[in-house]
């Protein structure tokens, strides 16, 4: 995957190789790599990170949604411009599902990391991979409110079978939670 990331020296290049994510994307996404269904990042900047997923998930079709547009980026990329506390808009995404993966790389605010997991968890396929990034955001009064309840609202579901029974597993790395549909 860094070797993919490198490839693009452009100006807005991808931070997700000095966040130390890349070693934990390779180990999550191998099993999924061959996938046909759709991948889906929620905050794609500059969409560097999109050409990243295309050039690991060779058959997927790569869905960025933004606030701002954002360039054309080449075959099998999409890119959509909208907002996560938008529910029609967030609906309408959804139904591009099912998803193999969500990557959460948004706004890192809470009420937006919240609206974002209702609207794609039961997009995602089962065996998926929803990634919520840059979890130290939440420790930080600009990124307010924070994310921390939401998260452990998450915990709380899957430990006693809430709202979200069908959280087989998640997973805390340093800056990143990651949870597993069961399949």
């Amino acid at each position: 995957m860094q070797e993919i990331l490198d490839l693009d020296t452009t100006e807005g290049r991808s931070d997700k190789d000095t966040h130390g994510y890349l070693p934990i994307y390779e180990e999550l996404f191998t099993p999924i790599r061959d996938t046909k269904l759709p991948i889906l990042e929620i905050g794609v900047w500059t969409g560097s990170s999109l050409k990243v997923w295309r050039g690991w998930f060779t058959r997927a079709v790569i869905h960025g949604i933004d606030a701002r547009a954002c360039d054309a980026l080449g075959e099998r990329i999409v890119t959509h411009q909208g907002f996560t506390l938008d529910a029609t808009f967030l609906k309408e995404m959804a139904a591009l599902g099912p998803f193999a993966a969500v990557i959460d790389d948004g706004s890192h605010c809470g009420d937006d990391q919240q609206a974002a997991f209702r609207a794609f968890w039961p997009a995602l396929a089962p065996g998926g991979v929803y990634v919520i990034e840059d979890l130290h955001a939440a420790y930080m009064e600009y990124y307010s409110p924070s994310g921390m309840p939401f998260i452990r609202l998450l915990v709380d579901s899957m430990n006693i079978r809430g709202e979200w029974n069908d959280i087989g597993l998640i997973r805390f790395y340093p800056r990143l939670l990651v949870a597993e549909k069961t399949r």
